[in-house]
């Protein structure tokens, strides 16, 4: 379980001025479900992200896993940001396996476990292609077989699929899903697009300018593919539009 205690961040603008970029989210991501957390540009979603996988220093507050200190150099976090992540001068296959060699793992088991997900990806064959030779789709599957192959306590998603064109979201989205079901892994998704929250968030929480949280939601249309074209999801997803409207918060 991830508890997010009271984190505030600022950032000092000069040395007279400073704004916040977080002020006291309070937030809890039960061990093995998907938090999805929506908001506009500039409500601090990348911020919360980046502080809970260690890459930045909250000002205050803390972040805790199974109530110790969460610690990058104990927990395997993985982290999928909004560009893949990956490294343009290695292959598709040297990105995968770069967590396994940093972590000093045995490589050629951690390579026969990459081959079987890039079979079940639907990429197998083009392991030593490089990133720029694959197109956005398949580059996202290379980033999702990395952060699966680290079998990680925690996975971090930053916009992960916002690049790419709708039909491939959506299928990316499902391929994340199959994968995540067989793992069970604590994920924290940062989104901008309110369907994408629906489908994939178990939790959903609305984050509101000036870097706090204004509602959390239980989210009963999780993981349902066959309600996505249904009346019930889209009726959802224009409530929750109304609830960002409200709070004057722009999707």
């Amino acid at each position: 379980m991830i508890e997010i205690q009271d984190i505030t961040v600022t950032y000092s603008q000069n040395e007279h001025a400073s704004f916040e970029a977080l002020h006291h989210i309070r937030l809890t991501v039960p061990q093995g479900t998907v938090c999805a957390v929506l908001g506009p540009s500039g409500c601090g979603k990348s911020t919360l992200i980046k502080t809970v996988a260690g890459l930045l220093h909250p000002t205050e507050g803390s972040v805790t896993m199974d109530g110790a200190p969460l610690d990058p150099h104990r927990a395997t976090i993985g982290f999928m940001p909004q560009n893949y992540g990956l490294l343009p001068w290695r292959t598709a296959i040297e990105n995968v396996l770069l967590g396994p060699r940093i972590r000093k793992q045995d490589v050629q088991a951690a390579k026969q476990r990459a081959g079987e997900l890039f079979t079940r990806l639907g990429i197998a064959g083009l392991e030593d292609r490089f990133p720029k030779e694959l197109s956005g789709g398949q580059q996202q599957r290379v980033a999702l077989a990395r952060a699966f192959l680290l079998a990680p306590d925690l996975l971090l998603m930053d916009e992960p699929f916002s690049a790419l064109d709708a039909i491939t979201r959506e299928e990316m989205q499902d391929v994340f899903l199959t994968l995540w079901r067989e793992a069970q892994t604590t994920t924290l998704l940062v989104t901008h697009y309110v369907e994408e929250a629906l489908y994939l968030g178990r939790t959903i929480v609305l984050m509101r300018a000036g870097g706090t949280i204004a509602e959390t939601i239980d989210n009963l249309l999780f993981g349902k593919e066959d309600q996505r074209g249904s009346q019930a999801f889209f009726a959802s997803a224009q409530k929750l539009r109304e609830k960002i409207r409200a709070m004057k918060v722009v999707s």
